[in-house]
């Protein structure tokens, strides 16, 4: 009998070759509280007003029709749309599967029990350390961590499945180990990137809060402590299951814009949340004249086109090379990315060698 994480490759990867737009994130607002700042999301048109309540349930009838399973609800900030409960409980009536991504400063007891009385598939909440001073001094915010955290709690009391991420940079990667240990003991789920990108618009300012090289190969060494039996080989799904897709050596190393999209607070639609490329407004056309349209036919092209540098690369099997970051930051989705490069130099430096005790 297959596993169901084999079961859910083959869907991810089926509906990519049918060009099925299985999940789709909706950024409700640009707005936010807080001012991170390795923030990556950049707001195109300032000003502009957001898409209604009326136009979000157009679209998710829209998504149904056409076999959407996932949505994604981010920012921004999502919880300072006053209609967000009104906007998941129209979701979940349409039977998707639902994930919030939160600061978590704003999400009250009331918000809380409203959210989870509505079922969502995960809440995720962006821890960024383990001493709430280091935490609240990045985003800007007094009190943040400790808002964070108690909402995690909040939310767990609802039986809401909690997901607290961490995006490991040079002023905080030191704490992996106790972000990691406090997410086991709230009784949340733990996701982190060594991963930091520049912003939507090209913008740099991210880019000093990388981790060095040194930092990088802490990082995987504490990684690997904490998880036994850590596969560097990436994913392991069969090439039968996974084939066209998945190619580090070719233009588009992902399925973005074959199974999943993003639509910006104003209907813009782009093939990724980092991928500044726009398909069409569902404010001007529907959302399945825009996914079946000439600016998606072009951008499915990209798998075609090699990438000789890429190809046969020692770093490969380390390697989970994201072409938003070769188009911002070198220029050319079609050139490799550097910086995964950098973090797949320093992930097989570490990985290969035996643990220390």
């Amino acid at each position: 009998m297959a596993k169901p994480e084999e079961i859910y490759r083959k869907l991810i990867y089926a509906t990519a070759r049918n060009l099925t737009p299985l999940a789709v994130m909706c950024n409700l607002t640009y707005r936010c509280p807080l001012r991170c700042a390795h923030c990556y999301a950049t707001d195109f048109t300032p000003g502009a007003e957001e898409l209604d309540l009326a136009a979000y349930r157009a679209l998710f009838d829209e998504l149904t029709a056409m076999g959407t399973l996932f949505l994604t609800f981010s920012g921004g900030e999502p919880t300072l749309r006053p209609d967000l409960l009104d906007l998941l409980a129209a979701a979940r009536e349409r039977h998707f599967a639902v994930r919030l991504f939160t600061g978590g400063t704003l999400l009250d007891e009331k918000l809380a029990r409203g959210v989870g009385a509505l079922h969502p598939l995960a809440v995720e909440i962006s821890l960024h350390a383990a001493t709430p001073r280091l935490h609240d001094e990045f985003v800007g915010q007094e009190g943040a961590w400790e808002q964070a955290t108690a909402a995690a709690r909040r939310l767990l009391r609802h039986d809401v499945r909690v997901v607290l991420k961490m995006n490991l940079m040079n002023f905080n990667y030191h704490e992996f180990r106790e972000v990691y240990e406090l997410t086991r003991g709230l009784g949340a789920e733990f996701r982190y990137s060594p991963y930091l990108s520049v912003t939507n618009d090209g913008g740099t300012d991210p880019l000093p809060l990388r981790m060095t090289d040194e930092h990088l190969r802490e990082y995987f060494g504490t990684l690997k402590e904490l998880v036994p039996g850590l596969a560097a080989d990436g994913d392991s799904c069969d090439e039968e299951i996974a084939s066209p897709f998945r190619y580090n050596a070719r233009a588009l190393s992902c399925l973005a814009g074959f199974n999943n999209c993003s639509l910006d607070p104003y209907g813009t639609v782009w093939p990724c949340v980092s991928l500044p490329i726009a398909w069409g407004n569902v404010r001007e056309q529907s959302f399945a004249a825009i996914w079946e349209g000439r600016e998606a036919a072009r951008f499915r092209q990209l798998p075609d086109v090699p990438i000789e540098e890429c190809a046969g690369c020692e770093l490969d099997r380390y390697c989970f090379r994201c072409p938003a970051f070769a188009l911002l930051e070198e220029g050319d989705i079609r050139l490799p990315s550097r910086e995964h490069c950098r973090v797949a130099r320093a992930a097989r430096e570490v990985l290969k060698r035996p643990l220390r005790r």
